[in-house]
């Protein structure tokens, strides 16, 4: 990347991240989309480099708390979020330059999804929801950290509905998230794609990033 690349970037990066601080989510799902859209970075590759901040952040955040997260719905979404990991990223490296335009296309399609929720600020649900709900969620979104890096859209629209403390939820998330960042990068050095030696055969120079997702979870605005 040169200079006036690495400018645009910075700028891209600094702008997702006002937008963050005043909706409390999708700073990693915009840089993505934002570099992807204009061609400076393949998806991967931005993600590589926010799944560097994403994963400092988390343990900064996770540190310096006293309080613990919900380990019932943490367990049930990592549990479902692990398998479909895999399985996205198995499939952005198996089909990415022979379906590069249809995952351009859902990517778009995430995006708006994911602005109309942040318009969204519906209350909890009076019970908790069933270990399979947190289970399929978390399954969902592993699938799309897989793909694009960006599993926080459904993770955190079904954690904010469950009628649990706003800070709880937040420290679940940041929980679920680094287990995600981590995750993702060990699949990326295990399929030795980290350094894109493998993803180099489809242009795609595939990583082990994840999508910085888990800032949602520090904001101090919460839309869910």
């Amino acid at each position: 990347m040169d200079l006036d690349a690495l400018a645009v970037f910075l700028l891209i990066v600094a702008m997702a991240a006002v937008i963050q601080t005043v909706t409390g989510f999708a700073m990693g799902l915009i840089i993505v989309a934002v570099t992807t859209a204009l061609g400076l970075l393949p998806i991967l590759e931005s993600a590589a480099i926010i799944s560097i901040l994403s994963m400092v952040n988390t343990i900064l955040v996770l540190r310096s708390t006293p309080q613990r997260f919900d380990p019932k719905l943490f367990g049930w979404v990592v549990l479902g979020l692990i398998p479909s990991l895999i399985l996205g990223f198995l499939l952005l490296d198996t089909f990415s330059a022979v379906l590069d335009t249809a995952l351009k296309f859902v990517l778009g399609v995430m995006v708006v999804v994911a602005g109309v929720v942040m318009m969204l600020s519906p209350a909890p649900w009076k019970t908790r929801s069933s270990n399979g709900s947190a289970l399929a969620v978390g399954f969902l979104g592993g699938f799309f950290g897989g793909i694009y890096s960006a599993a926080g859209a459904p993770i955190a629209f079904f954690l904010y509905r469950q009628p649990v403390a706003v800070r709880i939820i937040r420290l679940t998330l940041l929980a679920v998230f680094f287990v995600s960042t981590f995750s993702r990068a060990l699949i990326g050095v295990y399929f030795r794609s980290f350094y894109g030696s493998r993803g180099s055969k489809n242009g795609a120079g595939l990583t082990g990033g994840y999508c910085g997702e888990c800032h949602a979870a520090t904001s101090t605005r919460t839309f869910f």
